[in-house]
């Protein structure tokens, strides 16, 4: 069994674009047309209202970068019964602060703010299973798959 540590850290971008809707807007009572509208709990009153999304370019024009810095580390275990085969489980904590609030939800401003955020934490476990690859010796990973192979072959 093998324990190791990490840390790191750096700058983060994040991305962030409108989504848009298609809109059903009524113009007389049998007369309707679909509008690309941008969310907005004032013009759209009801859910019904909603047609279809918007395609997915709509808004790019839109799009705003928020520049941050992030630190991550944690513990990784790794353990095996062959030395061909690794197992490793990770347990690790990261975080993530941005200059400002990252408008990920919409925001009424007659409700608290606590729906966008600027900092964000997460912590994680993961789980790892894989083959060690020696590539200057690949007849030595696989010796019974190489010879079926070879026997295919003539």
């Amino acid at each position: 069994m093998s324990i190791s540590w990490y840390a790191g850290g750096g700058l983060a971008f994040t991305f962030a674009k409108p989504i848009y809707y298609e809109v059903i807007v009524s113009v007389s009572d049998n007369n309707y047309y679909l509008e690309d509208m941008k969310f907005n709990s004032d013009s759209i009153h009801q859910a019904l209202d909603i047609f279809d999304k918007s395609s997915f370019f709509k808004g790019f024009d839109e799009l705003k970068i928020y520049p941050g810095s992030y630190v991550n580390g944690g513990f990784i275990f790794e353990f095996s019964r062959n030395e061909k085969l690794t197992h490793s489980l990770e347990v690790g904590a990261a975080f993530s602060a941005y200059i400002k609030k990252i408008p990920i939800m919409y925001y009424d401003k007659d409700l608290p703010d606590n729906v966008n955020k600027q900092f964000f934490p997460a912590f994680y476990v993961t789980y790892r299973m894989g083959i060690i690859l020696d590539p200057l010796k690949p007849g030595k990973l696989f010796p019974n798959f190489l010879k079926r192979k070879e026997k295919e072959a003539e």
